[in-house]
């Protein structure tokens, strides 16, 4: 039977006006009080008020069988008790003063009764799938299952929206010591993919690297040197239909007749935005970011310098592989600007200002196990998980694709 909307709704404005009762009340409280208290000791508290709350509902509904409203109610409690403990944790962990939020400093037994009496028809999975508090740093990092190599090396990952494919680079399988375009697949975002197979429609005796692959899957962007006798990359875009990629168009053409090196390109959720790496404005075959804006023409030539990031000397050190957030708010990209080339971010206002402050490298955990270089590939639409390229212990000295959670 399907759940009643209607019966969620009310449920939920319910408990909207409990919490708002609790804010007005602990307002009232603090103003007789000198001093903020200590999130640990509110925590506790709300947990022994949760828990007496709990006791009471079961000893009126002991001597009677489980109803539906009791287990909704237990499941409106759980649900109540999950998010204080996740909040109240919070706070104790970054020293918030709970005043601060003018959220309620101290919950009676009382209190949380009334909020699950107003629990009827509530999911206990409501909060379920929620994403990660982004403004964590990346601490977990393992390598991306199914797809490494001991011989060969892989470079920058690019992933579909549901993280359920894969594209990416691999060097000399062949013996011809070129790049080729790979991708795999698997059957949830949590399993190894299956075996990487070579996307033959698109490969030659010519270099392909650095693919984006769009959510659903179906259009890529990459650099390549093909058709060209200089061996100068630029960027390609390719269209699958009935599962076959083929070449439907140069991007930049005027741009990539000069003769420029452009590589990495990766293409914002909304299509408007494309970024790219070149070494047009340097000396010394240094890379900046570059971005152009699409148009009912294409893509806008000539490409601007991402500006806020960009050095004042464009020899002084490279910046390349850019990976935008899907709100298009932050950039993640590799840099040497530190000696050894490392993943930094930098953000902006809006998608169509300018990134405003200095790039800060991504925690420390991205750089460990005598890491010697690493590269962003691509960010989780939740910002929850950053996938990238890395050569660090364990790897044989070779590039290997690895995913970095918070």
């Amino acid at each position: 039977m399907k759940p009643d909307k209607s019966a969620r709704s009310r449920a939920s404005t319910r408990i909207a006006s409990g919490l708002d009762r609790f804010q007005v009340d602990a307002r009232s409280r603090r103003s007789a009080r000198t001093g903020p208290e200590q999130p640990a000791s509110a925590l506790v508290r709300v947990l022994v008020a949760h828990a007496h709350a709990v006791a009471r509902l079961r000893q009126r509904t002991a001597p009677r069988p489980p109803t539906k409203r009791s287990r909704q109610i237990e499941s409106g409690l759980a649900v109540v008790g999950a998010a204080s403990v996740a909040g109240w944790i919070l706070f104790a962990c970054v020293g918030h003063d709970v005043a601060a939020l003018g959220l309620p400093e101290e919950a009676s037994d009382n209190d949380v009764s009334s909020m699950a009496d107003a629990g009827d028809g509530l999911d206990a999975d409501a909060d379920a799938g929620r994403p990660c508090t982004t403004a964590m740093p990346f601490l977990n990092v393992v390598e991306v299952g199914g797809v490494n190599t001991t011989t060969y090396e892989e470079a920058i990952p690019r992933l579909t929206s549901d993280e359920k494919t894969i594209v990416f680079t691999r060097l000399n399988e062949f013996g011809d010591d070129h790049w080729h375009l790979y991708i795999a697949t698997r059957t949830s975002a949590d399993a190894d993919f299956q075996t990487p197979q070579l996307i033959t429609e698109l490969s030659g005796a010519w270099e392909d690297f650095d693919p984006w692959i769009s959510a659903s899957g179906d259009e890529l962007l990459f650099s390549s040197d093909r058709n060209r006798s200089d061996g100068v990359h630029v960027i390609y875009r390719a269209r699958r239909d009935n599962g076959v990629f083929g070449i439907s168009d140069l991007l930049l053409p005027s741009w990539s007749a000069n003769a420029k090196n452009s590589e990495g390109p990766f293409l914002s959720s909304d299509g408007n935005e494309l970024l790219f790496s070149s070494i047009a404005a340097s000396t010394n075959g240094a890379y900046q970011i570059y971005h152009s804006w699409n148009s009912a023409d294409g893509f806008l030539e000539p490409p601007e310098l991402v500006s806020g990031i960009v050095p004042s000397d464009p020899n002084a050190y490279h910046d390349d592989a850019p990976v935008l957030s899907r709100d298009g708010l932050t950039l993640y990209f590799g840099s040497d600007r530190s000696s050894a080339m490392r993943i930094y971010y930098t953000e902006r206002a809006e998608p169509t200002a300018s990134f405003n402050n200095i790039p800060q490298p991504v925690n420390t955990n991205l750089a460990a196990d005598n890491e010697t270089w690493a590269l962003p590939g691509w960010l989780s639409d939740d910002g929850c998980r950053l996938y990238f390229e890395s050569i660090r212990n364990g790897t044989n000295g070779t590039r290997d694709l690895f995913v970095a959670t918070k």
